[in-house]
């Protein structure tokens, strides 16, 4: 049986969440505010490309830490080692096809090693309006190497604001846009037609239909949900360990 349970301390979510953690780390998309500060990281772009790129979206450089490990499409099979832990923050929903990516992060598991991850509670984050993915959604997308003209759509028009209060409070706002207009829709598929990545969350969840996914595509991953921690009050984020088993 899954253990869903409230998480630690509202004020220390992550530090409370990881500080179990010892051993060999790979965490996964620090970009200026990693998780652990002592571990190996990996992310999309090398070192100071990622410190270039913070700059300019307004993050802090100089908290970007060393890249041991990049690739521009996400493909966590350049990595040459394993580890006893793997740790991501708000990284899983980018994954255009997830089972590959969890899939990636079993290999970089040692037998009995676990996935700790931080990810966005659809219903209190800008996600708010989209539907739970769902396990055939995750079957669906096997062999994507970029986001669907579905996926970026919603999220340049279906999404709403971003502050967790406020969603606590009832306070949803309004979408976007309900409809793309056919400018968008095809500027968007001339763009993926390309090749060009174009970011968005794939997948939207609540601690329970995250649970419910990952039992259901276990078989495909052969990672194995340890335990969920809801989502505290004022948050927008809840945390969730999968296992490689022994």
């Amino acid at each position: 049986m899954v253990k869903i349970v409230h998480n630690f301390n509202i004020n220390s979510i992550r530090p409370f969440f990881f500080r179990p953690v010892q051993g060999d780390v790979l965490e996964i998309g620090p970009l200026d505010r990693p998780v652990i500060k002592r571990a190996k990281y990996f992310d999309v772009l090398p070192t100071e490309v990622l410190k270039e790129y913070a700059d300019k979206v307004g993050r802090v450089p100089e908290n970007v830490p060393e890249i041991d490990f990049y690739s521009s499409n996400s493909d966590l099979s350049i990595i040459n080692e394993q580890f006893d832990y793997v740790v991501s923050s708000h990284v899983i929903e980018h994954q255009p096809d997830i089972i590959k990516h969890l899939r990636q992060v079993h290999d970089l598991l040692i037998p009995g090693g676990a996935y700790f991850m931080v990810v966005p509670d659809r219903r209190y984050c800008f996600d708010y309006y989209l539907c739970d993915s769902t396990p055939d959604d995750m079957k669906a997308a096997q062999g994507n190497a970029l986001h669907t003209l579905e996926n970026v759509i919603q999220h340049l028009t279906e999404t709403t604001h971003n502050k967790a209060l406020l969603h606590w409070l009832g306070f949803h706002g309004s979408k976007v846009n309900d409809k793309a207009s056919n400018e968008l829709t095809e500027s968007v598929k001339s763009n993926l037609e390309k090749g060009k990545y174009m970011d968005a969350h794939a997948w939207q969840f609540t601690p329970d239909s995250f649970a419910g996914c990952m039992i259901e595509i276990e078989d495909l991953t052969d990672l194995v949900v340890e335990r969920i921690n809801r989502t505290l009050p004022g948050l927008q984020e809840f945390t969730a360990i999968l296992r490689r088993p022994v």
